[in-house]
């Protein structure tokens, strides 16, 4: 293992499983709270650190009306091109 930075973020250095039930219960305070919001009457957006490989869990909240996912698509973009990274992220929110 490297050795860690002062920018280092320690909590991914936990096991894999741990990350795992940090991010459900990440996803279940979500839950919650979206629920409240709309209770509240507010609309629920989501974004900051939605990326292709979490956006399923948020796609399943019904109470979220917005994806601000632009900076996601734009990264893979580098990689991928614009184009083929949209279709990707469209073809996610479908399923």
């Amino acid at each position: 293992n490297l050795p860690l930075t002062h920018n280092a973020i320690e909590s991914l250095q936990l096991p894999r499983e741990a990350l795992k039930a940090q991010f459900h219960d990440s996803i279940e305070s979500l839950k919650n709270a979206s629920k409240e919001a709309k209770w509240l009457g507010l609309e629920v957006a989501a974004g900051h650190g939605l990326n292709y490989h979490n956006l399923a869990p948020i796609l399943a909240i019904p109470e979220i009306v917005e994806l601000n996912i632009g900076q996601s698509i734009i990264a893979r973009s580098i990689f991928s091109g614009l184009e083929t990274a949209i279709k990707e992220m469209v073809e996610l929110i479908k399923r």
